[in-house]
């Protein structure tokens, strides 16, 4: 349960909160004149993200994958791993008694996909900008060009599987992160820092994107389900109604069959730009 501030841990036996961006965290009360971590902060009985290998200093540009970095690196005593925050949880039953017949049938749990009506692309391309997307794209195209018609048809569809929720199989999970962080830290090297909240987190909005990318392509079994969000101190379950469901259907499919042509026409303006690409020549980028 990835946290970066303090808050109520609700109850259940399987939720273990991890404290992102520990480091960094550290550092500020040391600079207010603290003593680092005070072992009577609402934090300090967390785990640290800046213990075992770690990449504790990315957080305010990897945000909640550093916990994933984290577990991928020092969690290897158990047979099935979840991630989910401290506002937002799983709308189902997981624990030890569930958890085998939970995963039974399928090979991931994921939060059921959210629906855009332009695109998943214009989505991402609004909070991490265009230049970032095509470095994707590039960096895609260099590491996993297998993975490339996933990656544009996830984009040029309307869902995508958010926040980075997930629980699977330990082995499958290290699988998934040697995969993913393979390509953010190649698109590190190309990403420009940004002053502002949503450019520093470029590489985050990058992986809420691949995460589903990457299950997708792989063709396993992804079992979507409804999740909780905390706000104004309730607990509320966020689960679409048949109806949304029946809308959303029929809008996949006329994106996949009655616009098709359209759709991979606008590919070009999309991730090969002709002047993004230029712009990243210039900046010395390709």
């Amino acid at each position: 349960m990835v946290a970066h501030k303090p808050f109520e841990i609700p109850e259940g036996e399987t939720l273990v909160p991890i404290h992102v961006g520990r480091a960094g965290y550290v550092r500020r009360n040391m600079a207010e004149g603290g003593i680092g971590l005070d072992p009577d902060d609402p934090m300090a009985g967390m785990i640290g993200d800046d213990t075992g290998e770690n990449i504790s200093d990315k957080n305010p540009s990897y945000c909640e994958m550093t916990a994933h970095y984290w577990i991928w690196k020092n969690v290897h005593d158990t047979k099935y791993v979840g991630v989910c925050h401290y506002r937002r949880y799983f709308g189902i039953d997981i624990s030890e008694k569930s958890i085998e017949q939970l995963m039974a049938d399928t090979d991931v749990v994921m939060v059921e996909p959210s629906w855009y009506t332009d695109s998943v692309y214009a989505y991402f391309a609004k909070f991490m900008g265009a230049e970032n997307m095509t470095i994707l794209w590039l960096v895609m195209k260099k590491l996993y060009p297998e993975c490339v018609e996933t990656l544009e048809e996830v984009c040029d569809g309307g869902t995508f599987y958010p926040f980075n929720m997930l629980v699977c199989r330990k082995s499958l999970f290290d699988e998934y992160c040697e995969w993913i962080f393979s390509v953010l830290s190649e698109c590190e090297r190309y990403v420009k820092p940004s002053p502002y909240t949503n450019g520093r987190r470029a590489l985050a909005y990058m992986a809420e994107l691949l995460t589903g990318v990457y299950f997708i392509h792989r063709g396993l079994r992804i079992k979507a389900v409804p999740y909780c969000k905390i706000e104004d101190g309730g607990m509320f379950l966020v689960k679409r109604t048949d109806e949304e469901n029946k809308a959303l259907a029929m809008y996949e499919s006329m994106i996949q069959h009655n616009l098709a042509w359209k759709v991979k026409e606008d590919r070009r303006e999309k991730f090969a730009n002709p002047a993004i690409l230029l712009g990243l020549k210039n900046d010395g980028i390709l």
